[in-house]
């Protein structure tokens, strides 16, 4: 405007006064511009600048995070394939395990496979490592079929049986009868000891509840199981039988045979109200308690047992499973007893409530026990109703 100003011809300036303010005025306006432009040219120069350090240290911070994942995930992936891997040379010994605990979602999210053999031993693998295993046996098949070799006893060898389809109770009061009578310290002529010193082998005639299926593939090498299969074909040297939770013959499915070969036939159950059609029997144990477990877990208290780890658990989840965690009706002050001496010897607590799951509501459990209570039978035409 000044500029204008000065140009406008109302304003008398001599000639060459008007030329040199003209000069210099541009002059002025053209450092101001060259200015102005340097400046805008710094300022977004700095700002671009900026942006870039700040991509860099994203893309930097989210490697470092990524990094960081794969690590601790393979670091997770070591450790339990160490936990649950057994190595062949060495016999299963319950005392040299620690009982530890792995979900079904962290094996299968770490892409980890559990394999329970009948002898006990269980190996974990990878995904990719049986799928490699599995195409180098069919590229090297052997000309001669290899089959397991089994153990014969030679001085004979006791079982335990539970019934079919086994629970926690079943289960866990075979495992503590078959250590009540691997004990020299009982005494003699009661149902709890064993006359000879010969292995005792815990059976599952007919395989087990899902649940108990899950707790046995990481545990089962911890525990003198074995298949039916896997006796030996000779039951000569067959010295004791035992029934747990189970009194009647249609309990243990095919191990019936197993009655006619034994010495002596054990029969330990907590149904009262149950009739048995096993005249075999030499030893016949009821008593009205919650659980099997409760029974089993009295004697080896009297006989100062003391338990594994693995055992202790596996006890108390017999009794949680059978007595609704000491909340059913049928459950007494004995089995809140048993309990609590399965506790003072080491029970695993983290173990029993992933493993412990109520499968009906309080009040389902009372109609439940109600309808057991006030159940009636019939004979119409000789059939039982």
């Amino acid at each position: 405007m000044l500029w204008i100003a000065l140009m406008s011809p109302s304003i008398r300036v001599p000639r060459w006064r008007h030329y040199r303010f003209f000069v210099w005025h541009h002059v002025a306006v053209l450092i101001v511009v060259m200015v102005s432009l340097a400046l805008a040219a710094a300022f977004t120069q700095q700002q671009s600048y900026q942006n870039r350090v700040r991509s860099c240290q994203t893309a930097c911070f989210a490697k470092s995070n990524r990094n960081k994942r794969k690590q601790k995930k393979n670091e997770s992936k070591a450790r339990i394939k160490s936990a649950v891997h057994v190595e062949e040379t060495a016999p299963p010994t319950p005392t040299q395990s620690s009982l530890t605990t792995y979900s079904s979602k962290f094996l299968d999210d770490n892409g980890i496979l559990i394999h329970t053999e009948d002898d006990g031993r269980v190996t974990a693998t990878m995904k990719n490592e049986e799928e490699n295993s599995k195409q180098d046996k069919k590229r090297h098949k052997p000309m001669v079929l290899e089959q397991p070799a089994k153990m014969v006893p030679k001085a004979g060898f006791n079982v335990v049986l539970t019934h079919c389809t086994a629970d926690f109770d079943s289960l866990a009061s075979a495992v503590g009868l078959a250590k009540l009578w691997s004990n020299p310290n009982t005494e003699q002529d009661s149902f709890d000891s064993s006359s000879s010193n010969v292995p005792t082998f815990v059976v599952l005639p007919r395989g087990a509840h899902p649940g108990v299926q899950r707790f046995l593939a990481l545990h089962k090498h911890l525990f003198p199981i074995r298949s039916l299969k896997s006796l030996p074909t000779d039951l000569s040297g067959l010295n004791r039988l035992g029934l747990v939770d189970a009194q009647r013959r249609d309990r243990i499915g095919p191990a019936e045979h197993l009655l006619g070969m034994a010495k002596r036939v054990t029969v330990v159950d907590h149904h009262i109200d149950s009739e048995s059609d096993i005249p075999e029997a030499t030893d016949y144990v009821v008593d009205q308690v919650g659980s099997v477990s409760t029974i089993i877990v009295e004697r080896l208290k009297q006989a100062q047992i003391d338990l594994t780890e693995a055992e202790a658990t596996l006890l108390a989840l017999g009794i949680h499973a059978d007595t609704g965690s000491l909340c059913y009706d049928s459950t007494t002050a004995r089995d809140a007893k048993a309990l609590a001496w399965a506790m003072e010897q080491g029970a695993s607590q983290p173990a029993i409530a992933e493993n412990v799951q109520t499968s009906l509501s309080q009040e389902q459990q009372g109609v439940l026990t109600q309808a057991l209570i006030n159940t009636n039978s019939t004979v119409i035409h000789g059939v039982t109703v």
